[in-house]
């Protein structure tokens, strides 16, 4: 009896260990995948903001002022604005969510 009792615990303690290191593999996944796609952000919004004041110069100076193309370019990022607000949840936040539930559950296919 005592023999089935220190198996039932040993059991139960690997039982607790795969799980923990599962829970570990999954969040160290979950937040490589996260950093990997914030530096690819940054790099993004670092290219469209250099692509965007080189396009304001050059319609400024198509235009004749400056300036001009600057209010042109930020006219073009606030409806770029409204069109990810609008369409947030098709173009956001469903695939972040889909990324990050298979991203989760694909270890458990595995």
């Amino acid at each position: 009896m005592i023999s089935l009792l220190v198996k039932v615990e040993n059991y139960i303690r690997s039982s607790a260990e795969v799980f923990r290191l599962q829970a570990i593999d999954t969040s160290a996944d979950v937040v490589s995948r996260f950093v990997y796609k914030a530096i690819i952000a940054v790099c993004a919004v670092l290219c469209l903001f250099l692509f965007g004041t080189g396009m304001a110069l050059l319609i400024g100076d198509w235009l004749g002022k400056i300036w001009y193309g600057f209010f042109i370019m930020g006219g073009f990022f606030l409806l770029l604005i409204l069109l990810f607000f609008v369409f947030r949840k098709r173009w956001v936040i469903k695939p972040v969510r889909t990324s990050f539930l298979e991203s989760v559950y694909k270890k458990e296919d595995a």
